[in-house]
């Protein structure tokens, strides 16, 4: 069996606060990445769950039957 090493993805997103409040947040490395919020962990918190749905749909996880 052969195991392969993985180098971890490092994800930076980049918080941008809007003029009339709030904030946007892009993640450069993976395009089209972004989300908002009214305040930082707001924002903070749906850049999370939008990183994971994007990885998700980048990499699916396979559909077993058994």
């Amino acid at each position: 069996m052969i195991i392969a090493k993985t180098n971890p993805l490092t994800i930076k997103p980049v918080f941008h606060r809007e003029k009339d409040g709030g904030y946007w947040v892009e993640v450069p490395s993976l395009k089209g990445c972004c989300s908002q919020g009214d305040t930082l962990d707001e924002a903070r918190k749906n850049i999370q769950e939008a990183i994971k749905l994007y990885l998700e749909d980048v990499h699916p996880r396979p559909h077993l039957d058994f």
